[in-house]
C-alpha cells in the first residue's frame, strides 16, 4: 500500500492562459481536465523530476504546480474509473 501511495499524485498546474492540450500526453497521466488556465490530472508513476520534465515538455514553463498525495480510496476510485472508461 505504501508503494501505491508513493506512486499516485493529484497534480494541478496554473498557466498564464488556457492550456492547449498536446496531441499526446504521457501515458502515466489519467483524468486530464482543464478549466480556464488550470489543468488537473492524476500522475500514476510519480517522480518529481520526471513529472516536472513531462510538464515542461507538454506546456513549457507554468506559473504554479502542486502535487497532492492521494488516499488509497481516491487511488482505487481513479483506477476503477480508468477501467470503466477503457471498456
Amino acid at each position: 500500500m505504501t508503494t501505491l501511495a508513493e506512486r499516485f499524485r493529484e497534480v494541478e498546474l496554473t498557466l498564464d492562459q488556457p492550456p492547449a492540450l498536446p496531441e499526446t500526453l504521457p501515458r502515466t497521466w489519467m483524468q486530464v481536465d482543464t478549466s480556464a488556465a488550470v489543468l488537473r490530472f492524476i500522475e500514476t508513476r510519480f517522480n518529481e523530476e520526471r513529472t516536472m520534465a513531462d510538464i515542461r515538455t507538454a506546456f513549457g514553463e507554468v506559473r504554479n504546480v502542486t502535487f497532492t498525495p492521494m488516499s488509497l480510496r481516491s487511488i482505487f476510485l481513479a483506477m476503477a474509473k480508468a477501467g470503466r472508461d477503457s471498456a
